[in-house]
């Protein structure tokens, strides 16, 4: 009995042991799987970890390359502006020098009205003079018992006459030749025309210059004199206006490279933003990798990435647009500059066609002036012919 009892204990005992085999090894294996688990946990989370340092190395890399081109386009920008203070220092230079001349075409121009006022106030006082003077003396009868005294003193006086009368025809074809001259602006066939001009001098009769002819010829030297000076000085400042004009369109070229440097500044300042905002969120990511890799949390990022994405296409389209706008203004500058210009240009033409028509109604008054002025030739005495000569 002692026996069939230990040996029904030990089988108990031996059951016993068996089950608590039986389920130690079943948690064995539980364990096993946790710890296959684990190590696949692990080994993805070293992946994953990896994949972030090279994201994030990627991302440095893109970086520096955005800070680089950041850089680029400010030094950029900042040259374009330092040309931009340039251009506009030397366009206030350009437009000092176009003031000063046109203050210098007036000063001209008040010359010439002076001189022209000057010539018609000694054009008076000639005809005053002449006036005074009176008409010419009538032809006294020949005294058949006059002396020979008489005739050999009239002789020196015939003498003087006609050495007065030559040198006022040379004076008069000097200025002639002067005066057609300076209308022709030295044209390769001026000297043809002053050739004909005193060949026709020539040919008329040079010993009966009429009243005034002397002084007119003076006034047409200097009036062609005059306006070859102002043509002078309208040319000098037609080639400054042009060369201020050239300087206005650099510093428009200028100002649209400034406008495109700052734009794409603009943009790469956006995209550097972002991408500090992704360095920042990856690092996050590595600080935090210890946390549970559950459902929630990867929503979570996937909605956060999600938005962060969103934010930076806005921002971009908001980059774009802010350069869309400022194109669009400088446009509607141009526009507005060019039509103060076209406005400038029509009211200049009608000052010059306006100047055209006075000029051209003052030229033809002057002419039948003159030519009312202008008596018929006649036959003076010789004492008549000295005084003449005298008063030119």
């Amino acid at each position: 009995e002692e026996k069939a009892s230990l040996i029904a204990e030990l089988t108990a005992q031996n059951s016993r042991l068996t089950a608590q085999l039986k389920e130690s090894s079943a948690v064995e294996a539980q364990l096993m799987a946790q710890l296959e688990g684990l190590k696949d946990q692990c080994s993805m989370r070293k992946t994953s970890l990896q994949d972030h340092v090279h994201s994030l190395e990627s991302l440095k890399a893109e970086l520096a390359m955005v800070t680089d081109k950041k850089v680029d386009l400010e030094r950029r920008l900042t040259s374009s502006l330092h040309d931009k203070d340039n251009l506009m220092q030397q366009l206030d230079e350009a437009n000092d020098r176009i003031v000063a001349l046109e203050r210098q075409l007036k000063e001209q121009e008040h010359l010439y009205h002076n001189t022209l006022k000057e010539l018609e106030r000694l054009q008076r006082s000639h005809d005053t003079l002449a006036e005074r003077i009176g008409a010419p003396e009538p032809t006294e009868t020949a005294d058949p018992g006059r002396s020979l005294h008489a005739e050999m003193e009239a002789e020196p006086e015939d003498q003087d006459d006609g050495w007065l009368r030559s040198e006022a025809v040379q004076v008069y074809k000097q200025l002639r030749s002067l005066a057609l001259q300076l209308n022709t602006g030295h044209d390769d066939d001026s000297g043809l025309h002053s050739d004909l001009s005193l060949t026709s001098l020539d040919g008329e009769e040079g010993e009966t210059l009429r009243r005034g002819a002397l002084a007119a010829a003076c006034a047409d030297a200097v009036a062609a004199y005059a306006t070859l000076e102002g043509s002078r000085v309208r040319d000098s400042i037609a080639a400054h206006a042009r060369r201020a004009l050239e300087r206005e369109r650099q510093i428009d070229e200028k100002n649209e490279l400034i406008a495109d440097l700052s734009s794409k500044l603009s943009v790469a300042e956006v995209e550097l933003r972002a991408a500090n905002e992704e360095r920042d969120k990856l690092l996050n990511d590595a600080n935090y990798n210890s946390l549970q890799n559950d459902e929630a949390v990867s929503r979570a990022r996937q909605e956060r990435d999600e938005a962060i994405e969103r934010k930076k296409v806005a921002e971009v389209a908001l980059a774009k647009t802010r350069v869309e706008l400022m194109q669009a203004n400088s446009q509607l500058y141009e526009a507005v500059r060019q039509k103060i210009d076209l406005g400038q240009q029509l009211e200049q033409w009608q000052m010059d066609m306006q100047e055209l028509i006075d000029e051209q109604m003052k030229h033809k008054l002057t002419s039948q002036e003159k030519r009312r002025k202008l008596p018929e030739p006649v036959a003076p005495t010789r004492t008549a012919r000295i005084l003449g000569f005298f008063q030119r």
